[in-house]
């Protein structure tokens, strides 16, 4: 499976650097490069432990299977791999969602390439602004304090973990696939 961003919305757009200085009790400007830089890690930490974009994104998704697990995601175009080794659009297909899971059913029949990647998905996913839920946005401040509280450490830390109170807050919006 390989996942390609074609574009994607900015940390800012969902904590201000104005807001998250707030939460930090920054006052003056001479760490604003750094907390910039600690929103936009923050995005990233907690989309990786929720298993999906909340910022606003597009992807694209090659893969040899017809499902993926997004339930935020609405398909914007489908393509496949034909006997030519280049991508086809589908025009003719219907999505079935069972809890996380998102399965493309094709209404048409298509010859597909033996070799490579076979389906390519164009993704739209992720909450507008005004639609992050409030638990996610205390996620991103929790983060960033963690971030910038931690920034001068030299002693061993475990940085695989989150700030407590992440997982409680952000466990409701991950994707979680029990096999």
């Amino acid at each position: 499976m390989k996942t390609t961003i074609v574009t994607q919305e900015s940390s800012l757009t969902y904590l201000p650097l104005a807001e998250a200085k707030e939460h930090l009790r920054v006052t003056g400007t001479d760490s604003d490069a750094e907390i910039t830089v600690f929103i936009d890690a923050a995005a990233n930490i907690l989309e990786n432990y929720l298993g999906s974009y909340f910022r606003t994104t597009q992807y694209s998704l090659e893969t040899n299977l017809l499902y993926f697990y997004d339930v935020n995601a609405s398909i914007d175009s489908v393509f496949y791999r034909d006997a030519k080794a280049t991508y086809a659009a589908i025009v003719d297909f219907d999505v079935d969602q069972e809890n996380n899971k998102q399965t493309l059913v094709i209404n048409s029949d298509i010859s597909l390439y033996d070799h490579g990647y076979k389906y390519k998905f164009i993704l739209d996913t992720g909450y507008t602004e005004s639609a992050l839920p409030p638990a996610l946005k205390h996620c991103l401040k929790l983060l960033v304090h963690d971030l910038y509280e931690q920034r001068g450490d030299m002693l061993p830390v475990n940085l695989y973990k989150i700030p407590r109170g992440v997982e409680d807050l952000a466990f409701n919006y991950s994707v979680r696939v029990f096999v």
